[in-house]
């Protein structure tokens, strides 16, 4: 560690069912080195479902041994077994095609690392991915433009904006096979947080591309851990250091591929869910994202109200959005809103669940004392956790099972709980009822609540899907 000696400390470790019950030859070695390590890692006792991500592990190990944004040192890695302490030797994970590291990490410090990149970028079937810390929204597009690639644009990255190349739509293109075979890029080029669709994370893993992960403090976000190269740079920095380049652009019917896609999904979704006589849950999402004020916050909480609005918002101008995406748990999503209050311009708005609500409901008391900018809190009340419905559990289990172990049923009287807290409220149907209390706000803080049904929800976007692929076959 003084000597910034790179070097991989393995130890052999038992299993954990055999930690902290008096088993012999057994002694506690997680970050048994403690601040001398550079990285800790135990992945358990190995198992075939875990096989694809031993070679991530091995290469993550050395790149921090190595020294990627700090001095070289020690990595620990701790590796349980389970007896018979014997076996039979199996065939490794498959590595890279032309032999290279899983992983590589690099830096963006020299001009000619980034002409390098450039090189990597220029003439290709690419696609720019970007969340939440993404570089600013010009400079993305900018870049976009001069490869002619497509920008699938999460909320949160601010880049959401009507652009030539702008795609909201992307949870939905990349449910259809037939888009997905016409769309497969050569590289993909993530910068900030990935979005919270499992299916668009599944795409970037398997659809083949050389994949580029831009982070400036050297995180490694990889969660399906498929990353060719992990670049140690800011965004901003890389992007500057690429326009310096001479980048070539893609062929024209590369981003023509998805404008035309994304045209045809969101001809789909305003056709569902814009002015609803009855209100759906993706309806609710699009109607607050599309009609709130210019210079308004909203805060967006975990569950179905993040995913929703980054499923289904169009592109516009003007909002900043806010999740806490951390460990995606949906506790403090009021005080939240109030913390962005306190330093939003304008009007902030919160879109959350029933339990959300409910578990921070004592937020409120915040929001009437402290010194902050109007708040509307939207409350979606479906009598429960709506993103439960989509797993195979509700399916496999008979509804009372399947309330009593997954719906997480509430009965609890919502616009009640919100008047004990001094707030104005109103509950609302349809889109013009939603649209009246988002624009025209009765106090500096209202909760606006809206009822839905968590199978109906299912269905809706079962056939937002099933209309966008419908769409895509015709195109």
């Amino acid at each position: 560690h003084h000597a910034s000696v790179p070097m991989i400390a393995v130890t052999a470790d038992r299993p954990p069912e055999l930690h902290q019950v008096g088993a012999p030859q057994t002694v506690d070695q997680q970050s048994l080195f403690t601040s001398s390590t550079r990285l800790f890692v135990d992945p358990g006792v190995p198992s075939e479902q875990a096989r694809s991500s031993w070679r991530s592990i091995g290469s993550r190990c050395a790149a921090a041994a190595l020294g990627t944004n700090v001095a070289p040192g020690p990595v620990h890695l701790n590796l349980p077994f389970r007896e018979p302490l014997v076996g039979t030797v199996a065939d490794l994970p498959q590595g890279r095609a032309n032999q290279s590291p899983w992983h590589s990490v690099v830096s963006t410090g020299s001009v000619e690392l980034a002409g390098s990149i450039g090189e990597m970028l220029s003439a290709k079937r690419g696609v720019l991915m970007v969340g939440a810390g993404a570089p600013d929204a010009q400079a993305i597009h900018e870049l976009a433009t001069r490869l002619g690639w497509p920008v699938l644009a999460d909320p949160r990255s601010g880049a959401r904006i009507s652009a030539a190349t702008t795609i909201a739509s992307a949870d939905l293109l990349m449910r259809h096979d037939h888009f997905v075979n016409r769309a497969t890029p050569d590289v993909i080029v993530q910068f900030g947080r990935p979005w919270a669709s499992k299916v668009l994370s599944r795409w970037v893993s398997e659809c083949g591309a050389t994949r580029l992960v831009v982070d400036p403090f050297g995180e490694w976000i990889d969660e399906q851990r498929s990353a060719d190269i992990f670049i140690n740079s800011s965004p901003n920095d890389l992007i500057q250091a690429l326009q310096r380049q001479s980048l070539t652009a893609a062929s024209p019917d590369w981003l023509a591929t998805w404008s035309s896609a994304e045209d045809a999904a969101q001809k789909v979704i305003h056709d569902l869910f814009d002015d609803e006589a009855s209100l759906s849950e993706p309806g609710i999402a699009r109607t607050l994202a599309r009609s709130v004020a210019s210079g308004s916050s909203v805060v967006l909480s975990s569950s179905m109200p993040v995913r929703d609005v980054e499923w289904f918002a169009s592109p516009r101008q003007g909002v900043d959005y806010y999740s806490n995406r951390g460990a995606n748990g949906i506790d403090g999503v009021v005080a939240t809103a109030v913390g962005v209050a306190a330093i939003s311009s304008g009007r902030t708005f919160a879109l959350l669940g029933d339990l959300a609500f409910l578990h921070d409901s004592n937020g409120l008391l915040a929001a009437k004392s402290a010194d902050t900018g109007p708040i509307t809190l939207v409350v979606v009340d479906n009598a429960g956790g709506g993103i439960f419905s989509f797993l195979p559990q509700a399916s496999n289990l008979d509804t009372a099972e399947f309330e009593l172990l997954f719906g997480t049923p509430q009965e609890a009287d919502i616009e009640a709980v919100a008047r004990a807290f001094g707030a104005e409220v109103a509950t609302v149907s349809s889109a013009d009822q939603l649209l009246k209390s988002l624009q025209q706000p009765m106090s500096n803080l209202d909760v606006v609540v809206v009822r839905t049904d968590r199978v109906t929800n299912v269905v809706k976007h079962a056939e937002a899907v099933e209309r966008v692929g419908q769409a895509l076959n015709n195109l």
